[in-house]
């Protein structure tokens, strides 16, 4: 908040995997509650699809149905990823591509900008799930950037890239976002080459 030296009118909301996937969640329902209430009553602490900067989701999963039968041959049993959401009746409603795309009237329903990140080599969540997303969004009206990492895993923007050190395309890509202008980052190695590339082979992800 204010008492930290943030700004509570440029809040730009950023999430990895499982936090884009709520974050997505967050702002979708926000902005919905927002559009239900009469214009300015929310609270000025409440973050809705109105206060919101901008939104970027990196490696998320947007499509809980279209990715259910990938987790389960990777591991993540059908059966513990239905108890997870408390049923398959439920997966449209936590599904921000689904929910977007079944809305018939998105008149009211303000979002910020949107920007979606996805490694091409993704084995946990298939960065295809994050394309359709963005067309759905676009096809909406929403305003959407999407890069998608070429040959990049779930976890390499968020752990080999930083252990390598150098520049940092996607902190640099949040970063500029978030203040809207244009910035360069490096970040010092941390471990050898050969334990980051070891790493990447044993990865799972």
């Amino acid at each position: 908040g204010r008492t930290r030296g943030g700004d509570p009118a440029n809040v730009t909301l950023c999430g990895h995997s499982a936090g884009a996937h709520l974050g997505a969640c967050v702002m979708l329902r926000r902005a919905m509650k927002q559009r239900q209430l009469p214009h300015g009553s929310a609270g000025e602490d409440e973050i809705s699809g109105h206060k919101l900067a901008s939104f970027v989701g990196l490696s998320g999963a947007y499509n809980l149905r279209g990715i259910m039968e990938h987790c389960h041959e990777m591991g993540l049993y059908r059966h513990v990823f239905l108890e997870l959401f408390e049923g398959e009746e439920n997966l449209d409603e936590y599904s921000p591509a689904l929910f977007v795309e079944q809305q018939t009237n998105m008149q009211g329903i303000v979002l910020p900008p949107i920007h979606l990140m996805h490694g091409s080599a993704d084995k946990t969540i298939p960065y295809k799930s994050t394309v359709s997303f963005a067309e759905i969004l676009r096809d909406k009206g929403y305003l959407v950037s999407l890069h998608v990492m070429e040959g990049k895993s779930h976890t390499d923007c968020v752990i080999e890239d930083h252990l390598s050190g150098g520049r940092d395309p996607v902190i640099e890509r949040i970063a500029s976002v978030a203040l809207k202008r244009l910035v360069h980052m490096e970040w010092p190695r941390t471990v050898p080459e050969l334990v980051v590339q070891i790493g990447r082979r044993l990865n799972p992800f």
